[in-house]
């Protein structure tokens, strides 16, 4: 048992790629992120910005090239609705994504309520 589940309860808690892929809720939401991101100048250099963020921490060199820059804004695409509404996404009332540090775009939506669901929340830790 880990912390009070059984192994086959453990599993159930897992939210896999191949399971979002197929849900429905995760599905709109990354649809309507990709047509922000394709339509909303302010969404678009928020996504850019969160994505170089991420980024400068990896890069071994000084340069990063836009095909980089690229590859992260999409897989940074295939992130946000679970940190603007997994409880959508998992139906459940209330879910806290918790992280080191949050990117300032996503700090913005939250702090403006825009995008994110109610029951949304997060969390930074300091250690």
């Amino acid at each position: 048992m880990a912390h009070g589940f059984s192994q086959t309860e453990a599993y159930k808690k897992i939210v896999s790629v191949d399971s979002l892929n197929s849900n429905k809720e995760y599905l709109q939401l990354y649809h309507k992120c990709k047509h922000l991101l394709e339509n909303d100048p302010i969404f678009r250099n928020g996504c850019l910005s969160t994505s170089e963020w991420v980024l400068s921490s990896k890069r071994i060199s000084e340069t990063l090239t836009p095909r980089a820059l690229e590859v992260a804004v999409q897989y940074f695409l295939a992130e946000l609705p679970l940190f603007l509404d997994t409880p959508r996404i998992l139906n459940i009332p209330i879910s806290t994504f918790v992280y080191k540090d949050i990117p300032k775009f996503l700090k913005f939506l939250y702090e403006k309520n825009m995008h994110v669901s109610k029951g949304q929340r997060f969390l930074t830790i300091n250690y």
